[in-house]
């Protein structure tokens, strides 16, 4: 591969210039010709810029063609376009860049598209005037017009698609503008941008690995940063579409990569170095899009005053294509054999082809690049190898130290002896030579690390045909003007020396730091430590002091001066480099109040941050400040007392509860590391503990199982308080000390002389501190305990309980809510403690109306606060339930209508085992009306424990409501137990003109269970036998009879319902282990006769109804019947009272004769209104 540099400054290219510059003013005059400009074939370029000096820029357009043959040779004006406007670059030169090689094979208009043929067209003003600050996203800058090769590989359809040129100028923010929310203004230029300074025609034969790199350079030495950037289209200006790319290339892999052919190996961009390395073994020859971008980026202000960071200041995008090359290529070739033998220049460190060296100014970088190639042209004459060098700080020819783009003196280049030229036959040698001085460097970047990187791109290539095989090396040389690491500042300290002769002690402040971390090169020259103070924290700050012993690490400033802030840094070097600043360090002032005023007891410390503005400390701290103290002042016996929670807290309240002396007190911050201390000034004041202002709060006092009241309350929050004193308030003396507790006494405390089963007892709590001092009495609220007391009526079988309130507040207020709770003891086993009762803070009073026999019962009550967290017990009673033993079972298992005996029966499960003497019958007409006793029963003296009563003076379709109630044993006229109610069903019924019956009844009443049915019977013609014929669910109380089958019968129908139980929950059944039922009273109704009479007869039809004429009945239970027949005369000529007997169309034997004869129809059913009918019909003989 070859490719030749933008700036080729080597003697032997002077004839090939001369060609280029006559062949651009011909370009130049073809343009001036033109009315229309067009373009094509644009292969790539870049904008960039320069400082003129006199505050205007320098702005240089670069675009580059393919220019094989039959392409146009016309781009358009260098129109520049940004968000503040435009302006139009002239252009200087077109000059042919085509790669160069022995047979001359590759140039302009010589070989087709694609081949490698390039031409620059370079654009350039030199008064270009910006104003303002660019916004956060920066201005872009543009130049667009159209289109790319057809030659292009990597693009689907690249003809179609434009090409856009950009670069963007970002705002920066000097070191003097830290802390402020301005910028500078672009109005004077202060930034030179970076440049490319390697060529931009690129042409690479397939088959080996390849490296390249752009050889970006910035003259003001900002740090640069290399990545891949989108190709862009211009219409519309923009990155191109996303689905441009062809299938496996893309942004970041432009070139033969592994998405292409598994044969190729990935292509790889060091950012930092900006070399890129690719393995195009098998590829599309042609031509191939790419985007590069280079980033700026320069020292400047920070987000505070005197802080620094990084500001990106320019990005330049060079959209360059690659050719490779499959035809034409010398089989076999290799690329020059370049070295750098780093086993003899031990300080240069190799990484691939790039090369690293660390130096400091005045040093002196010396070393031999060595190069051997053995291939052959096909002339059969070795090929030569040629050395060319590049970059910011390479001379002007190669061998001055003079001529580079940067500040001399420039790095050299010079043939080994005796080697003369830079091209020899195989074997190449050159040494390389550079000693940088203070000029070399740029001191912009001091604040955030002062190194500067130059580069250079060191060259070894052949001249093989078409595209010459290179060995290339990148060099990095990053100077550093100093050591920029700062001392490291730790302790600030405020110290008193010794009185002599009743002086007072003299105050200083003394400062100790730290060499920097990591240590300092020993090649690198000290210069200085400098101190800077202030006697604000804001500043300003001067050099108070400078230090030239590297190994002298503290001094002291007077205190008198009233300096109390301080920071370090260093200079070192040749150039007098000055490092980065340490952190700031305040001496703390403290403030000390003793509290309360009279009688003090506490110290109230306050104090300014180690670090100013800050609530951090040094990470080397213990992240806490520390409370000094010395007892008795003056005395030198400090000691430590006490320390912060956390790095921001810069205030802290001590007790002292002393009964009068004089204390000192500093705040100290240790280091960890360096073993020193940060100490505050010292402040003194007196303490007289006088008065005990402690007030003591009960949380509750109780009754314990014992009879014992216990006490619990709030521990003191004074330091000096040592005993506890616990008054009772006497019935007869009143109040007085009955314990003495020393503090951390576990609570709750139980006093065990005391009667608090028998009364409520009253108390208090006070405090006695270390000087005797009792707290006021007066200011405490008293605690009394709950006294309860109750009874037992065994006969009634219920227990009243009474109690007196709880004498205090819970949580600050008086209870919400007093519980009553109980224990009760079964065959000598405890239950568990339950809640009985929960009523409100006025109820006093409580009633358990249910007792179980035998067993002992256990009460206490609770009084509660509206947390529900804190309580008051009262004491606890036991009373023995030697009561009646209750029914626990009294059940109504059926009511039911007895067809038989006219009665209703009732049976009802009884408790065997309750004291009870019998049991009443009860009834009812309404649910909830009065019940009267019917009747009673005895007590059934062994199993089954059933009772049975049958009810006769009831009306079966009336409805009646059943209970039974329990006699106690004890003759009480309070009722023992009532059962559940039972109410029998009744059962109505209508007949229907529909030939049906409707059926509605009540619903039984109740069982534990519920009704699962109701089963429905029915008799025909009087008859005693009923049939089932239906059931409904047990929620349904009626049913539709359908009868019209029955016709026939006489038509009278009786019915009962029959319910029965499911689900009970006590599994009762009946004898034969069925669900209980009960039966409805029975109902008849009678259906209506229906009667049908024909309109005509004859009696010799064939037809057998048809020979009568007579009345058709349906429902034929009449009561009465009579039938008669009359002529025209009105004569009677039939006449009968059966019903079923027809005229036979005869009068005394003859026929009567043909005509309309009038008939009449009175008849009733049973327990009905007699009916009439009249009609006429027709005899017809």
């Amino acid at each position: 591969m070859l490719m030749t540099a933008a700036y080729k400054h080597t003697f032997s290219k002077n004839f090939t210039r001369m060609k280029f510059i006559y062949k651009a003013l011909l370009v130049v005059a073809l343009f001036l010709g033109q009315t229309q400009l067009f373009a094509s074939h644009l292969s790539g370029g870049e904008i960039t810029w320069r400082c003129q000096g006199n505050g205007k820029y320098i702005f240089i357009l670069k675009v580059y063609r393919d220019c094989g043959q039959g392409t146009s040779t016309s781009i358009g004006p260098g129109t520049i376009n940004y968000p503040g406007g435009s302006f139009t670059l002239p252009l200087k030169s077109v000059t042919d860049i085509s790669p160069s090689c022995w047979n001359g094979a590759i140039a302009c208009n010589a070989v087709p598209d694609g081949k490698g043929a390039m031409e620059e067209h370079y654009f350039i003003d030199s008064n270009i005037t910006l104003a303002g600050v660019p916004p956060t996203g920066g201005w872009t800058f543009t130049w667009a017009n159209c289109c790319r090769p057809g030659s292009v590989v990597n693009l689907n359809n690249p003809s179609g698609i434009g090409y856009g040129v950009r670069a963007i100028m970002y705002p920066y923010k000097p070191a003097n503008m830290a802390g402020t929310a301005n910028f500078r203004p672009v109005n004077n230029c202060f930034d030179n941008s970076p440049e490319f300074i390697e060529s931009a025609a690129i042409t690479q034969c397939v088959g080996s690995v390849f490296e390249y790199n752009h050889l970006a350079s910035d003259k003001d030495l900002d740090s640069l940063f290399y990545k891949w950037a989108e190709p862009w289209d211009d219409n519309p200006l923009g990155p191109i579409p996303p689905g441009a790319w062809m299938g496996g290339y893309s942004m970041t892999q432009p070139f033969p990569n592994p998405g292409t052919n598994p044969a190729n190996g990935p292509v790889i961009l060091d950012g930092t170095t900006g070399q890129i390395k690719m393995s195009p073994i098998n590829a599309l020859e042609g031509t191939y899009a790419s985007c590069f971008a280079i980033e700026s980026w320069r020292c400047g202000g920070g987000p505070a005053p005197g802080t620094f960071q990084y500001w990106r200041i320019a990005e330049i995008f060079r959209d360059v294509a690659l050719v490779f090359r499959t035809s034409g290529c010398t089989v076999g070739n290799n690329a020059p054999g370049a070295i750098i033998d780093t086993a003899l220049y031990p300080r240069i460190k190799r990484t691939g082809n790039v090369y690293r060296t660390k130096m400091y100014p005045g040093d002196t970088l010396n070393f031999v690049i060595s190069a051997n190639d053995g291939d052959f042209l096909p002339t059969g004459v070795p090929q030569s190898v040629k050395f060319s060098a590049q970059g910011l700080q390479m001379g002007n020819p190669p061998t001055s130290n003079t001529g580079c783009l940067g500040s001399y003196p420039c790095a050299t280049a010079t043939p080994v002896a005796p080697q003369t030229g830079f091209t020899a036959i195989q074997n190449n040698y050159i040494e390389f030579n550079w000693s940088p001085d203070c000029s070399n460097l740029n001191f912009n970047n001091q604040g955030c690390g002062g190194v500067n990187k130059f580069t250079f791109s060191l060259r070894m290539e052949d001249n093989a045909c078409p595209a010459p095989e290179i060995s290339l090396s990148t060099l990095i040389v990053e100077v550093s003007p100093g050591d920029p690491s700062p001392p490291l500042l730790k302790c600030v300290s405020f110290e008193e020396v010794g009185a002599e002769g009743g002086n007072p002690p003299s105050k200083d402040i003394r400062l100790d730091w730290d060499q920097s971390q990591p240590a300092q090169d020993s090649a690198l020259k000290f210069n200085y430590y400098y101190i800077y103070a202030a006697a604000s924290k804001n500043g300003p700050y001067f050099k108070y002091d400078s230090i030239a012993d590297i190994d002298s690490l503290t001094t002291i400033v007077a205190y008198n001066t009233g300096l109390r802030h301080f920071y370090l840094n260093k200079s070192t070097g040749a150039c007098n480099f000055i490092s980065r600043s340490s952190d700031t360090l305040s001496l703390m002032t403290l403030k000390m109040t003793p509290k309360p005023a009279f009688s003090s007891n506490q110290a109230d410390l306050s104090w300014n941050p180690l670090i100013p503005n800050s609530s951090l400390l040094p990470f080397d701290t213990r992240g806490v400040y520390e409370i000094w103290m010395e007892n008795p002042a003056n005395s030198g016996a400090w000691r430590m007392v006490g320390e912060t929670t956390s790095s921001g807290t810069t205030s802290y309240l001590d007790d002292r509860p002393l009964c009068g002396d004089s204390l000192r007190y500093q705040i100290r911050v240790t280091d960890t590391i360096a073993g020193c201390q940060s100490k505050s000034t010292i402040e003194q004041g007196y303490f007289s503990d006088q008065l005990n202002l402690d007030v003591l709060n009960l949380d509750s006092v109780s009754v314990n199982a014992d009879g014992n009241a216990i006490l619990s309350w709030e521990s003191t929050q004074y330091g000096d308080v040592q005993d506890y004193l616990v008054l009772f308030n006497d019935p007869v003396s009143g109040w007085r000390v009955v314990s003495t507790l020393p503090v951390g006494t576990p609570m709750p405390y139980e006093w065990t002389d005391s009667r608090a089963d028998e009364r409520a007892e009253q108390f208090k709590i006070v405090s006695v501190d270390s000087c005797g001092n009792q707290s006021d009495e007066l200011l405490v609220s008293s605690h009394k305990t709950i006294l309860l007391k109750g009874n037992i009526n065994r006969c009634e079988g219920f227990v009243k309980l009474g109690w007196k309130p709880y004498g205090g507040k819970l949580n600050n207020a008086v209870p919400a809510e007093y519980r009553v709770i109980a224990q009760i003891t079964e065959f000598g086993v405890p239950g568990p403690a339950t809640v009985l009762f929960s009523g409100t803070g006025e109820d006093t009073s409580f009633t358990q109306n249910s007792l179980k026999k035998g067993a002992e019962y256990c009460f206490y009550v609770q009084a509660v606060d509206a947390s529900g967290n804190v309580t008051s017990s009262s004491n606890r009673i036991c009373l023995d339930a030697s009561v009646p033993q209750p029914s626990r079972v009294l059940y109504v298992a059926q009511v039911t209508n007895n067809e038989n005996r006219k009665s209703i029966d009732i049976r009802a499960f009884v408790d065997g085992e309750a004291d009870v003497a019998g049991f009443d019958i009860e009834k009812s007409s309404e649910k909830y009306g009065i019940y009267e006793k019917i009747g009673d029963v005895e007590m059934p003296s062994s199993p089954p424990y059933v009772i049975y009563f049958s009810d006769y003076a009831v009306d079966p379709t009336t409805t009646y409501f059943y209970r039974i109630s329990a006699r106690p044993s004890c003759g009480t006229a309070k009722r023992d137990t009532v059962s559940n109610i039972g109410r029998n069903i009744v059962l109505t019924a209508k007949p229907n003109a529909n030939r049906s019956n409707s059926l509605v009844w009540s619903p039984y009443e109740e069982w534990g269970g519920v009704v699962g049915q109701y089963d429905i019977y029915r008799s025909i013609n009087k008859q005693n036998k009923f049939s089932y014929i239906g059931t409904v669910d047990g929620n349904d109380t009626t049913y539709v009879d359908i009868i019209k089958d029955f016709e026939k019968e006489t038509g009278r129908f009786c019915y009962f319902v029959i319910a029965t139980e499911t689900g009970n929950p006590l599994s009762i059944l009946n004898d034969n282990g069925l669900p209980y039922t009960s039966l409805s009273n029975t109902v008849c109704v009678n259906q209506k006769a229906r009667v049908f009479v024909p309109t005509a007869f004859r009696p010799g039809s064939d037809v057998e109804v048809n020979k009568t004429f007579g009345p058709s009945m349906r429902f034929e239970d009449v009561a009465e019947y009579d039938f008669y027949i009359l002529n025209r005369w009105g004569k009677v000529v039939f006449q009968t009272n059966e019903p079923g007997e027809e005229w036979d169309g005869k009068v005394d034997g003859q026929e009567a004769p043909t005509g309309v004869y009038v008939y009449y129809l009175k008849y009733s059913t049973q327990e009905d209104v007699p009916e009439e009918e009249r009609g006429t019909f027709t005899l017809i003989n």
